[in-house]
Order: structure tokens, then sequence, then C-alpha cells
């Protein structure tokens, strides 16, 4: 299990932050994002708690609800180990589903096809480029498209998640 983890949800700040907070457990942090692309959304989010002071930062798109705690732990693991810099857990689509980073730099989230099934191999690219050591670990899906739903359907993974799926009777 985690432990000494502090949790954030970065959030669109139109007008939503009451609304966010309400649906998150105690001790979960605000932070609202900035930035025109996701690209500047994640890496202000680096940049934002590396100034801090955190030693690492995991971010996590909220589009893979059932994510096993595991792979989360794997990434801490692995970018602990000498050496890594950042972790990226592919998404099944060509993208990624987390990425991890004890570094702050701007360059793995510049000149990315950002929603395309490019991302993840653009993003090991530039990583390359900015002579950045990049660990992968194992693949997960996220929830893009209205067909990706069916996997969080009756998921007791993500209970909440499949919950609202199935009251919603357009979808069944």
């Amino acid at each position: 299990m985690l432990e000494h983890v502090d949790l954030f949800a970065a959030y669109t700040p139109r007008g939503h932050k009451k609304r966010i907070a309400s649906l998150l457990p105690d001790g979960v942090g605000l932070m609202p994002q900035k930035g025109n692309s996701l690209g500047d959304r994640m890496y202000n989010v680096f940049r934002r708690l590396l100034v801090k002071g955190y030693k690492r930062v995991l971010v996590l798109g909220s589009d893979s609800p059932d994510l096993p705690l595991g792979y989360v732990e794997d990434a801490f693991r692995c970018l602990g180990e000498k050496g890594s810099e950042m972790v990226l857990g592919p998404a099944l689509d060509g993208g990624y589903y987390l990425v991890a980073m004890d570094i702050l730099t701007r360059i793995p989230f510049t000149g990315i096809s950002w929603s395309t099934d490019r991302v993840l191999k653009e993003t090991l690219k530039r990583a390359r480029q900015g002579n950045i050591n990049a660990r992968l670990i194992e693949p997960w899906h996220d929830i893009d498209t209205p067909g990706d739903i069916d996997k969080l359907r009756g998921n007791e993974a993500a209970p909440e998640s499949a919950r609202f799926i199935g009251s919603l009777k357009s979808l069944q």
C-alpha cells in the first residue's frame, strides 16, 4: 500500500471548485489546471509540486478509474530506481494513463500530437531527445470513447463508475 503520499485533484477552474471538492474524499487537495494544451496542464502540475518540494510526482488520468493500485505502486518503485527520471503507463490506444517524474522538464510535453494514437511514441521520442531516462510499466486501458464504457459496466474495481453506467438507460 502507498504510504506518505499526498493526493491532489487537478481541475478546470471554470467555477467548478466546490463541485469537484464535494466529490473527493477528505484530504485530497485541489489544484486548478493551468495551460492551453494537455501537455501544458500536466507540466504545470509537475512544476507546482516539484517546486513545492515533492521529490516524485505522478499524474494519473481520470479516465482509468479501475486502474489497480499496484500499477501506481510499480510506477513509484520504478521512479525510485537509479537512473529512472520518468515512468509512463502505456494505454492500449497509443497514449498513456499515467506519467511520473522526479525531474522538472517541459520536454516530454511539447511537440506531442495529443489525443492521437501517437502520444506514447512521440513522448518517448521527446524523452530520448532530452536525455530523459524513461521507463514503461504494464499497459492498461483508458476510457476515451463510448465503446470504452463497456469496460466499466459491472466492474467491481470501479464501483462508482459501474453504478453510474448501470443507471444510464441509453447505454444499455
